[in-house]
C-alpha cells in the first residue's frame, strides 16, 4: 500500500516486534489444507447448480415443487430424466 498511515502502523509494529513469521503447513497439514480448500469451493459449486435447477423448475414448472417436496428425491429424478 503507499498510505502514509498504514506505513506508519507497519513501521511501528515491526520496530515494536508485534509481528509473527507465516507458518506454512507441511506433509499432511499442507495435503489437509489443500483437501480443504478444494472441499469448500465443491461445496459452493454444488450449491450454484443446486440454485441453477431450481430457478429452471421454478421458470419452467412452477407447479413442479408442489408435486415433489424435493426435486433431489428419488421419485422426482425419475420424472425429471423420463419427461425432461
Amino acid at each position: 500500500k503507499n498510505d502514509t498511515k498504514d506505513a506508519k502502523v507497519i513501521g511501528k509494529l515491526v520496530l515494536e516486534g508485534r509481528y509473527t513469521q507465516p507458518q506454512f503447513p507441511d506433509g499432511v497439514y499442507a495435503d489437509l489444507r489443500i483437501l480443504m480448500n478444494q472441499r469448500e469451493r465443491l461445496v459452493g459449486d454444488l450449491n450454484a447448480v443446486k440454485g441453477r435447477v431450481h430457478n429452471w423448475l421454478d421458470r419452467f414448472f412452477p407447479e413442479y415443487r408442489q408435486v415433489f417436496k424435493d426435486w433431489e428425491g428419488k421419485a422426482s429424478l425419475v420424472t425429471l430424466h423420463h419427461s425432461p
